[in-house]
C-alpha cells in the first residue's frame, strides 16, 4: 500500500516538474523520479512483471542522466543546454 502511494505521488511529481518552465523547479523532476524507482523495482519483482522490471532499469538510467545534467555542476552538457535554450544568440544590427 505504501509502495503504491509512493509510486503515485513521486511519479506524478516527477512528470509535473519535468514540464515546468523554470529550470530550478524542472531539475527536481529527476530527484522525484529516481526516488520512486526503488518502489517500482520492488513492485515489479514481487508481482513477477519482468518486462516492467526491465523498464525500471531504463527509467532509473534516464532519471540518473537528469541528476548528472542538473546536479553535477554547470560544466559540460548543462552549460551547453543553458546556452542553447535559455540564451539564444541574437544578432544586433546597427
Amino acid at each position: 500500500m505504501i509502495g503504491q502511494i509512493a509510486i503515485g505521488v513521486l511519479g506524478a511529481a516527477s512528470i509535473f516538474l519535468s514540464q515546468d518552465r523554470r529550470e530550478h523547479w524542472r531539475k527536481w523532476a529527476c530527484i522525484c523520479g529516481l526516488a520512486g524507482q526503488p518502489f517500482w523495482f520492488w513492485m515489479a519483482w514481487e508481482s513477477q512483471q519482468y518486462g516492467v522490471l526491465a523498464l525500471c532499469f531504463v527509467y532509473a538510467w534516464s532519471w540518473s542522466r537528469g541528476i548528472r545534467l542538473y546536479w553535477m555542476g554547470k560544466s559540460g552538457s548543462a552549460a551547453r543546454l543553458a546556452k542553447s535554450t535559455l540564451q539564444p544568440e541574437v544578432e544586433v544590427q546597427k
